[in-house]
């Protein structure tokens, strides 16, 4: 490893261990007047209310409830000073696209909206925590440390719903190691 390459940067996680998550569940809302999401952090969902009514709690739906005209994936690109998750759909419907995703972390997350006609991957730079990496692998080979197991993509779509997609694949080949 080069010495440019085992430098620190300003995003490089500190932690000598896989952090655990330590950020409250997130809970999203849609509200039956308007159709604005929200969302909420917290062990409880709790009584959410938009323009007067109670807003409908979104529970997201995994893979196998997607249909096969919908791809949802992710890779994991970077190394051990800067990573960031890259998250990408295809859909057959013509001009299906999500209208934002949400990236949960170990410490929290981030919200990404999708501009009508933005082509994929959205992009998560990662830092502190979430920038956990055990190697220095560009882009992640998946191996058995799996640094990011623990975070998850939801999607959320205006016909199809909130879908959720965790970040736990890992490589039957694990290229390098």
């Amino acid at each position: 490893m080069t010495e440019e390459r085992c430098r620190f940067g300003h995003l490089r996680c500190r932690e000598t261990r896989k952090p655990t998550v330590f950020a409250p569940p997130v809970h999203f809302f849609l509200c039956p007047v308007c159709g604005r999401t929200s969302m909420t952090m917290g062990e409880e969902p709790g009584g959410h209310i938009c323009c007067g009514q109670p807003s409908r709690l979104l529970v997201p739906r995994e893979a196998e409830d997607w249909g096969r005209e919908l791809r949802l994936s992710y890779q994991i690109v970077g190394s051990l000073n800067e990573n960031a998750v890259l998250a990408q759909w295809q859909s057959a419907g013509e001009g299906e696209q999500p209208e934002w995703i949400w990236l949960g972390t170990f410490s929290g997350g981030q919200m990404k909206y999708i501009r009508q006609g933005t082509k994929p991957p959205a992009v998560f730079g990662l830092a502190g925590a979430d920038a956990y990496a055990y190697c220095d692998k560009d882009p992640c080979v998946q191996c058995t440390f799996r640094c990011k197991r623990g975070f998850g993509l939801y999607f959320y779509f205006r016909k199809r719903g909130l879908l959720y997609l965790p970040l736990d694949r890992m490589s039957t080949r694990q290229q390098g190691l």
